[in-house]
């Protein structure tokens, strides 16, 4: 009976070690090198996207936004912010939490978002860390202009047709493909979907 008690603490014990090792494994990186990201509207209804990279401590943050029309993107702007969060205990205790709140802040500076060069993103469980573990605006993109034909291209403008000055008349249509009795109504079918005969 020990020697069944002893070797399921044993099994329990190796099954929590492997778990461990697994668990063990840096949750910060993947495999295209972003650690985190999210997106958000802005000011004037871009759609902005943005992506944390890591490189060794520093940690760089990626803004772009774009301006879309009909629902296709015309032209944007982005900029990078860099930080080192590590500094705060509350980012190596709970680096989910301090994610949502960066993200919170990007939201709510909309209107300062690439423009301000003194700008600093700041999770709110971090204020009173050091000023190396906020996010400092670092340098904007160039303007965002998409150059693709299609995005391009204007519209092709309507050639001018000439409206038609007299009213249709589809009765002898009507009489001759449906009948005298049932002229009247197939007349009137056919004024509905075809609406002039010029």
């Amino acid at each position: 009976m020990r020697l069944c008690g002893n070797l399921a603490v044993f099994l329990l014990l190796v099954w929590l070690a492997a778990g461990e090792k697994r668990m063990g494994r840096k949750k910060d990186e993947t495999k295209d090198g972003v650690v985190f990201r999210g997106n958000f509207s802005a000011q004037a209804g871009e759609r902005c996207t943005w992506t944390v990279t890591k490189e060794k401590t520093q940690y760089t943050l990626n803004v772009t936004c774009l301006a879309m029309r009909k629902g296709k993107p015309r032209s944007g702007y982005g900029c990078e912010y860099t930080g080192e969060p590590a500094l705060c205990p509350a980012f190596r205790s709970k680096p989910g939490a301090f994610w949502r709140q960066i993200s919170r802040a990007l939201k709510q500076s909309k209107r300062r978002l690439c423009a301000d060069p003194h700008a600093t993103l700041r999770a709110r469980a971090c204020k009173r860390a050091t000023a190396d573990a906020h996010f400092r605006f670092l340098k904007p993109y160039k303007e965002i202009t998409l150059t693709t034909p299609a995005l391009r291209a204007e519209p092709p403008e309507d050639t001018p047709t000439t409206a038609c000055t007299r009213r249709a008349d589809h009765r002898e249509l009507a009489q001759e493909k449906c009948g005298i009795a049932w002229g009247t109504v197939c007349n009137f079918l056919f004024s509905m979907v075809q609406n002039g005969d010029c």
